[in-house]
């Protein structure tokens, strides 16, 4: 009997793992499929910045890739499934071509409400989206219902104390949040009011240096303008509801 039972396992774990190996793509195809894929699309060269494999369990090979006539700085993930007939490619080239106008289109947004402030609107290299975004798509097209792998645009905006001007910034980010609603643009606004005597320095460091500021540090704690209540962070999302298909907005405050 524990003959047996030793055969069913051996042959077992023969019969998983040559399933397991049975890659309908190698690596080189997936390769050489994402540098035509991308050149079709997009109708540019692309060169390879990195390139690594899902692993044993992961069928998702991922490749980093920047435009021949850009900066490395420019790098955005492509993916492609290994195991799928079609690789099922998936790019975020999108994301920095929408990124300037998206960025110009928030600034003068928030310049109906703010004087001074700093925008960080993220360039989201680390993402994919549906193939269905190309070169083409414009800002007003960017919302399609139902669709997977939507482009979601993601900031951060450090206001100025004096910029304010007496005005309460939650009420101010549900009128940024209305406005984004109405034209269909789902997004992320993360807020932070910054002091007056602190603003300069913030305005000086990077976007990461922000980013690293508004958690837990207390270089950040000492930066931020806090509500009675002791709010110092404030949140807007703009998504699709899952049961509804709706567009909606989820407000959140806290104090860190």
């Amino acid at each position: 009997m524990k003959k047996l039972a030793i055969l069913i396992l051996a042959a077992g774990m023969i019969m998983s793992l040559g399933g397991c190996d049975r890659k309908k793509h190698t690596f080189e195809e997936l390769r050489a499929a994402v540098v035509k894929h991308l050149e079709d699309k997009y109708g540019e060269e692309f060169v390879e910045y990195s390139a690594a494999g899902g692993g044993f369990y992961d069928p998702v090979d991922r490749f980093y890739m920047y435009p021949k006539n850009g900066k490395e700085e420019e790098r955005f993930l492509v993916t492609a499934d290994r195991d799928a007939d079609d690789m099922r490619i998936r790019d975020g080239y999108f994301a920095l071509l929408i990124y300037e106008e998206y960025r110009r289109y928030m600034e003068d947004l928030f310049h109906e409400y703010f004087d001074e402030f700093i925008l960080d609107f993220a360039k989201q290299n680390d993402e994919v989206f549906h193939d269905s975004y190309n070169r083409d798509t414009k800002l007003s097209d960017l919302y399609r219902e139902g669709q997977p792998l939507r482009y979601q645009s993601s900031m951060w905006i450090y206001i100025k104390e004096s910029a304010l001007s007496g005005n309460n910034v939650a009420e101010l980010l549900q009128e940024i949040a209305e406005v984004m609603l109405e034209q269909q643009l789902e997004c992320y606004i993360g807020v932070r009011v910054i002091r007056n005597e602190k603003y300069n320095d913030f305005l000086s460091k990077t976007p990461d240096e922000r980013s690293y500021a508004t958690g837990r540090s207390l270089t950040g704690k000492e930066s931020f303008v806090y509500s009675p209540e002791g709010i110092s962070k404030y949140a807007v999302l703009v998504l699709e509801e899952r049961d509804s298909g709706n567009l909606t907005i989820e407000y959140s405050e806290s104090k860190y």
